[in-house]
């Protein structure tokens, strides 16, 4: 059986998530888009990913789709 603990959901998201190949297929208003379309948990992590990779530019659109649903951001 598949364990689907958060911290094992998020493993799996994570490994599946390769920031550089992300980009490499979205403008900055596709990859707007698609963040629209994600969970704020998924955000979360997603930012996580990009800021591993240092990917700032693209954080910098991560955070402002955190701002417009009304988090904090860092």
């Amino acid at each position: 059986m598949v364990d689907l603990s958060q911290e094992n959901i998020k493993q799996l998201y994570m490994d599946l998530l390769q920031p550089h190949k992300l980009v490499a297929h979205f403008d900055e208003v596709d990859f707007a888009v698609w963040l629209r379309e994600s969970s704020d948990q998924e955000i979360e992590w997603c930012l996580e990913a990009f800021e591993k990779e240092e990917l700032y530019k693209w954080c910098t659109l991560i955070k402002r789709e955190q701002d417009s649903r009304g988090w904090y951001t860092r």
